[in-house]
């Protein structure tokens, strides 16, 4: 027969007691805010019961957020450059900002101040350099001269400075575009007015000009120029010649009429694009020939 193991005595009570364990009493404490807004306060403390609590807070604490920008940018707006340069200085008070906004609002802040004195400065420089940079002889780089007025403000801070050199990035590559567009068409005006001087004195020293080989000599010169013309910079050539000759025309004809007849005789065979001027400026050659007896009239009789 086997034996019986002893048990222990049955004690209900005993067995009904849980076993003792260690436990943790520290709560690890939230993130203390200052209460900025007494509901949004309550919200936080009541995030922890549930998730939509939670989500709650969070909403009303960004709203706050976006308020305290939405009011800063809006300051920012307004100020004068010293209370600008204060702000970027962080000095709250003395740009008018409230003090005590939270750290993404202060960030926006100084973001949007670096922006706005960026962009009025640098827009102040464009107006102001524009037709200096877009004459048709300047060889600045409208970019790097900007970059130096940039640097000349002193916009410090990683927020200020970074949207200060973005505005920067967005104007300089306006700036260059526009300067170099201006100087663009400046200096094609100026290759035009050009060929039409050349031509007009070209055309004057039919003055020297005593025989049919020395008139043709001064008509091959001018038509070179054309050619040229067309060659380097791409126009015809046909309004210049036409404004040169003209010229030369009306001031031949105060010394010597026949001079100018002689000259507008020569050139009026200048062909351009398989045309003459002549055909080309076929009324204005004749209501320019009925003019010139009268210049030449009119020099006699001022007795010049």
């Amino acid at each position: 027969m086997a034996k019986r193991q002893q048990v222990r005595d049955f004690n209900p009570y005993k067995a009904l007691q849980p076993t003792q364990q260690v436990t943790d009493q520290y709560v690890s404490p939230g993130y203390f805010q200052m209460p900025q807004n007494e509901w949004a306060d309550v919200a936080r403390s009541l995030s922890g019961l549930s998730e939509t609590m939670s989500e709650v807070a969070g909403n009303m604490q960004r709203a706050e957020v976006e308020a305290e920008i939405q009011q800063g940018t809006a300051q920012v707006d307004l100020m004068t450059e010293d209370q600008l340069d204060a702000a970027l200085a962080l000095q709250w008070r003395q740009a008018g900002l409230p003090e005590g906004a939270s750290p993404l609002a202060q960030k926006s802040i100084l973001s949007h101040a670096g922006s706005k004195k960026a962009r009025h400065a640098l827009e102040q420089f464009r107006i102001t350099n524009l037709d200096r940079f877009a004459d048709p002889y300047s060889t600045e780089d409208p970019r790097a001269a900007m970059q130096q007025a940039f640097e000349q403000l002193g916009i410090s801070g990683f927020y200020a400075g970074n949207a200060a050199s973005a505005v920067f990035s967005n104007q300089a590559n306006a700036f260059s575009e526009q300067v170099y567009q201006a100087r663009a068409a400046r200096t094609a005006k100026l290759n035009r007015e050009n060929l039409a001087d050349d031509i007009y004195e070209a055309a004057t020293t039919f003055t020297d000009a005593k025989t049919p080989s020395e008139m043709g000599e001064i008509r091959n010169n001018i038509v070179r120029m054309i050619e040229i013309g067309h060659e380097k910079f791409g126009f015809s050539g046909r309004d210049e010649a036409w404004r040169g000759i003209a010229a030369a025309a009306t001031e031949l004809a105060k010394d010597d009429l026949t001079t100018a007849t002689n000259m507008l005789n020569e050139l009026e065979g200048i062909s351009i694009n398989g045309r003459t001027l002549a055909k080309q400026f076929g009324p204005e050659l004749d209501a320019l020939r009925d003019q010139l007896p009268e210049l030449a009239d009119s020099k006699i009789e001022s007795g010049f």
